[in-house]
């Protein structure tokens, strides 16, 4: 699945966020978005799941042109958001909370379970609290519950916001290495992460965005080099 934005204008409210923004996402590609905070990362994701709208440019799906499709609709295109801080279902169970991102798809029971199983083999430390509720979950568990909720709508591209925000190393690295094997296994994904290092270890390419404006476009390995040489800098 391929993501092309072209020239991409976002407001919010009276404010203009994103500035004639393009950014392409290869078919099995995993892409990194990096920037300061309040650069118009979480917006770029955003315009892209219909959250906000765009005054100008264009959010193309494989050559399709969904700049002004539903919100709702936008799932049947093939895209998940894991949203900044995770918002999970903290009354619901963990397994309510994953099941919900199988609801459009309406899937029968057997293959419900299945599909549970999956994240718990990609998150096995889920499986002991299937029954608890996630509000009662440590954050890093949460993030995971959140991942895992994306993932069950099958989508063909991943679109993730700040996944280790707040998380201690360790568990990073458990969620880091979790999307690790989702990238061999050639899901679609852009990332925006305050991580650098380990951003730029999942990535192949990477975006670098400041004032909404994409400062910079280039391998991964390229956008190291410029970071460590102190030619560009976040924050």
């Amino acid at each position: 699945m391929g993501l092309e934005l072209t020239e991409l204008t976002t407001h919010r409210g009276r404010v203009q966020v994103l500035k004639s923004c393009s950014l392409t996402v290869a078919s099995g590609e995993v892409v990194a978005l990096l920037g300061p905070n309040g650069a118009g990362k979480s917006t770029l994701l955003g315009t892209v799941m219909g959250l906000y709208p765009s005054r100008t440019g264009r959010v193309l799906v494989n050559g399709q042109d969904i700049s002004r499709v539903p919100i709702h609709k936008r799932i049947a295109y093939g895209l998940a958001l894991v949203p900044e801080r995770r918002q999970v279902f903290s009354h619901l169970s963990v397994e309510d909370n994953l099941a919900l991102g199988a609801f459009y798809r309406r899937v029968p029971s057997t293959d419900m379970s299945r599909d549970l199983e999956s994240i718990f083999q990609l998150f096995p430390g889920l499986q002991k609290h299937r029954r608890r509720r996630a509000g009662w979950l440590s954050g890093g568990e949460q993030q995971m519950v959140a991942i895992g909720r994306a993932l069950m709508a099958k989508p063909q591209m991943l679109l993730l916001d700040e996944p280790s925000l707040g998380l201690a190393p360790v568990v990073t690295k458990e969620v880091f290495d979790a999307l690790a094997q989702l990238k061999d296994a050639g899901l679609t994904t852009l990332i925006v992460e305050q991580n650098v290092s380990q951003a730029l270890a999942l990535a192949s390419r990477t975006y670098i965005l400041s004032n909404g404006e994409i400062l910079f476009e280039g391998s991964s390995e390229q956008a190291k080099e410029a970071l460590s040489s102190g030619y560009l800098t976040i924050g």
